[in-house]
């Protein structure tokens, strides 16, 4: 299974994983790096080998997951 992390803005893939946990740590350093709204235009989608596509999560809602997996993040969850 794949992992992608769309732009919603753009439309376009930021990048791919192997994991979900690997594209999870990446949002989460997304937060730290360039701040909790850069975070808000992601959306995590997964596509299993007979090229199905589902989103996992977008916005808010993986933000959450992603600093939920990263408990060890310096970033605490910021209330919009």
């Amino acid at each position: 299974m794949n992992y992608e992390l769309w732009s919603l803005s753009s439309r376009n893939i930021v990048a791919d994983f192997e994991t979900e946990a690997a594209a999870l740590r990446a949002v989460a350093a997304i937060v730290r790096q360039q701040g909790h709204a850069a975070a808000l235009d992601l959306l995590l989608g997964s596509e299993d080998p007979a090229g199905r596509s589902r989103r996992i999560a977008q916005g808010q809602d993986l933000v959450d997951r992603a600093l939920a997996a990263s408990p060890s993040s310096p970033v605490s969850r910021l209330a919009v």
